[in-house]
């Protein structure tokens, strides 16, 4: 392989974790050209699966039991406990050393990188029905099915889960844990080192980065019963797929390179999931991983018949610099970066599992043409801005003094309204005492004479006098007195034109007698 060096081109950079063993490889991709830069496999201190636990922390958590104490639940008070995994970061001085050295080898921020993760990092369930949902609504319904299968309390992301649509009607959910531990590590060297690593894209499973790369590279009927065999370090796993479409993943091989009777183990699991799955005969088997170190090829061959192609994973579009390597171990890492590369190809699954955060944190504001234009215009838009500013503020400060004195005109002509009113109802209450003057006017004559002939007359006759004067119709007034003689009150009557008496009432005023009376007069009636 290649030694480490700086490029200085846009690369893609496929990262797989398996274990404690760490595959690379880089792409650089140039329009339909693939061709491989780096590749690598290197052995971790510590298994990045694997969150360790300082043992001086659980002795805190666990007090000494006595064969007669009641069973503890340490669940909740491991999960409450102090250390993080920024602490375990920190203790894990080798990991992050050699982490830190591959990613300075590429530092470019515009060169990419893929992460493919096993499990239990990733993991797969499966469903038979979709309960007539799609979308966000069936997301919403297999993580609820997701956190009842999980431990209590533990929250799943929406970014944590991706639904895919198998070749016979199944729902496959592929999940990841709520902690990567790579992740951890990177987002560690960034903040305490300073480390610009490349721009991180996407997150996927090791099993659907190794169906992307052969789909790529292979083209088959709709039919046709392929399985490809991963055989790694540490684990196995068989993916079998109906043409280009996932057909079922099997569970996890727990055994790998060092394994003895591998080969075996790898034969029998093939035929038993042929078995479980009701599959006619395959067609294509196609090996990777470290499946080339212990001869899994012609160990198949001898057990299998020869109608099914059995060969280690060929890439006709990957061109590789210098001598071909045996591209068989990294093909888990070289599907990673080539989905970076060719993410608009057919047949491929869209997986990204990469946390919401980490891409909001990512994002960097980019200026095109016109951004710059108008960076460069910025100083010379803020001198404008300022000169147009200030004249809006003379402007304002015009306006200001105009509408004060307007104010102090609109009070003083509001004072001369309120006395205009005061003068316009004085005139109006004349011009109503006018009004009744002039109804006035009209009897004013007959009034007036026949007042002074009464006036006249008791004044001649004497000894009689008019207490009240009331209105009976339009010429007649009805008249109320005394008189001291009886005699008196006829000549009254008789000199006020024959007023008709209506009574007379004999009265004690005083001690005196005196006569009541009340006689109707009429005031048309003419002096004598």
């Amino acid at each position: 392989m290649k030694e480490n060096r700086k490029f200085f081109e846009k690369l893609a950079i496929g990262i797989f974790v398996e274990g404690q063993h760490l595959h690379l490889a880089c792409l650089a991709g140039k329009e339909k050209r693939v061709r491989l830069v780096d590749a690598k496999i290197l052995k971790l201190n510590r298994n990045l699966e694997n969150v360790p636990v300082k043992e001086e922390v659980l002795s805190e958590v666990l007090p000494e039991i006595s064969g007669e104490s009641a069973p503890i639940d340490l669940t909740e008070k491991i999960l409450d406990t102090p250390w993080t995994l920024e602490a375990a970061e920190s203790e894990d001085d080798e990991n992050a050393e050699l982490i830190y050295q591959l990613l300075q080898s590429y530092p470019n921020r515009k060169n990419k990188i893929a992460i493919s993760l096993s499990e239990p990092q990733i993991y797969y369930s499966y469903y038979d029905s979709d309960w007539g949902l799609s979308g966000k609504k069936l997301k919403e319904k297999i993580i609820e099915h997701l956190v009842r299968e999980k431990q209590e309390g533990e929250v799943i992301q929406p970014d944590a889960v991706q639904v895919v649509n198998l070749r016979d009607g199944r729902l496959m959910a592929v999940v990841r844990d709520h902690e990567v531990r790579l992740l951890n590590l990177i987002t560690h060297l960034r903040t305490r080192r300073r480390l610009r690593p490349p721009l991180l894209c996407k997150i996927e499973s090791a099993e659907t980065a190794l169906v992307n790369l052969v789909n790529a590279n292979y083209s088959f009927s709709e039919t046709e019963i392929s399985v490809i065999v991963y055989l790694g370090h540490e684990f196995s796993r068989l993916i079998f797929m109906q043409g280009h479409e996932i057909y079922n993943i099997s569970y996890i091989i727990g055994a790998g390179l060092d394994s003895e009777n591998i080969n075996h183990t790898i034969f029998s699991r093939i035929f038993l999931e042929q078995d479980n799955l009701n599959l006619p005969q395959i067609q294509n088997i196609i090996l990777t991983g470290e499946a080339f170190e212990v001869g899994l090829k012609d160990f198949l061959s001898q057990k299998l018949s020869d109608q099914i192609k059995i060969d280690y994973i060929r890439l006709s579009h990957l061109e590789v610099i210098g001598n071909e390597p045996l591209v068989c171990p990294f093909a888990v890492a070289i599907g990673s970066a080539w989905s970076i590369l060719n993410q608009k190809e057919a047949n491929q699954y869209d997986i990204n599992l990469l946390p919401q955060k980490i891409r909001e944190e990512q994002k960097r504001f980019k200026l095109g043409l016109v951004g710059w234009i108008l960076l460069l215009l910025l100083p010379l838009v803020a001198f404008f801005s300022t000169v147009q500013i200030g004249q809006y503020r003379r402007g304002i400060s015009q306006l200001k003094i105009k509408k004060n004195f307007q104010q102090e005109e609109l009070s003083y002509l509001q004072a001369i309204e309120m006395r205009l009113n005061v003068r316009r109802k004085r005139l109006q209450n004349c011009q109503t005492a006018f009004a009744v003057v002039d109804s006035m006017s009209a009897g004013a004559n007959t009034w007036s004479n026949f007042l002074y002939k009464l006036s006249r007359e008791t004044r001649q006759i004497g000894q009689i006098w008019i207490t009240e004067m009331l209105p009976q119709s339009q010429s007649g007034v009805l008249l109320k007195g005394y008189a001291v003689y009886r005699s008196r009150i006829p000549q009254l009557s008789q000199a006020m034109g024959g007023g008709a008496l209506k009574r007379v009432e004999v009265k004690q005023i005083r001690n005196r007698t005196v006569y009541f009376f009340e006689m109707e007069a009429d005031l048309t009636s003419r002096n004598k």
